[in-house]
């Protein structure tokens, strides 16, 4: 993969948020994990959340990928995340035109 704009590690991350900015600034990643009803199903994998700094909404998307495995998430572009994890391997996220972010085929 070329240049990542910014990386996280982890693994065991329950209860904790890390935020990255996108190259540009235009959108902000936050890289949780599902750990109550209110989340996006199923429990305990982790939880990207795209805010956009422009209108402040949220599309958030379980990956399920769990987070009792390693894991790493980092922007490839201001469109695409790339998240890497050691048990459902290397998958992208791109942001649509309607700004909703969808898993890439």
């Amino acid at each position: 993969m070329c240049s990542l704009a910014a990386a996280f590690v982890c693994g065991g991350c329950v209860g904790r948020t890390v935020s990255i900015p996108s190259p540009d600034g235009t959108t902000v990643l936050n890289a949780r994990v599902a750990t109550d009803a209110a989340d996006p199903p199923p429990l305990n994998c982790v939880i990207l959340d795209f805010v956009d700094m422009a209108s402040h909404e949220t599309f958030s998307v379980n990956t399920h990928a769990s987070n009792v495995m390693r894991w790493d998430v980092a922007w490839a572009s201001n469109t695409r995340v790339a998240l890497m994890s050691s048990d459902i391997g290397e998958t992208f996220w791109d942001k649509q035109a309607d700004g909703t972010w969808k898993r890439a085929k």
